[in-house]
């Protein structure tokens, strides 16, 4: 299914180019009702497997806090999240997660770098601020990176999180290092 419908997709009434997607604000595609099924239940999953837990460390240590509250970005009324949280919970699953998320790690410091190479060579006032932003999550990445390697020595890492094997199969299949 493609997601790159063209700009006159959304139009009162019938378009010869486009399927009737949603009438009388029901979904009435097969196809889209089946895509919506399905993302529900990623949605679903993603919570059970890393949204609960996520949610309860930055309540504890962010939301509960006015001080750390304080430090979160708000730019343009979009309050800035890092994934590392995210990726804590996930690599605490098993090694094989664990190695998906330094690999994923490893991948956004070069994107990082990359980035920031392009702005210095622009030299555009622009890009001060988004540079400076990727500049806090390259050493934010770096710190985690750091705990990531350090948590692969320490078998106990993983048995911090009680799951059945069937539960670290699914995280697992879910970041692709199923085997």
């Amino acid at each position: 299914m493609s997601r790159d419908f063209g700009e006159n997709c959304i139009v009162s009434g019938h378009h010869d180019n486009y399927q009737v997607v949603v009438k009388d604000r029901q979904v009435v595609s097969l196809q889209y009702q089946n895509a919506l099924k399905q993302r529900r239940n990623d949605l679903y999953l993603e919570k059970q497997w890393w949204g609960n837990a996520v949610l309860a460390l930055l309540q504890n240590e962010v939301f509960c806090n006015p001080a750390e509250m304080a430090k979160i970005p708000i730019e343009n009324g979009l309050l800035t999240l890092s994934i590392i949280p995210a990726l804590m919970v996930l690599a605490g699953y098993s090694e094989k997660t664990n190695a998906r998320c330094l690999q994923y790690v490893d991948s956004q410091i070069t994107l990082v770098d990359n980035k920031i190479k392009q702005a210095i060579l622009r030299k555009s006032a622009a890009d001060k601020q988004m540079t400076k932003e990727f500049r806090s999550f390259k050493e934010a990445y770096l710190k985690f990176r750091t705990q990531l390697v350090a948590s692969q020595q320490n078998p106990k890492f993983y048995s911090r999180v009680a799951r059945s094997e069937d539960w670290i199969s699914s995280v697992e299949n879910y970041l692709g290092v199923a085997v």
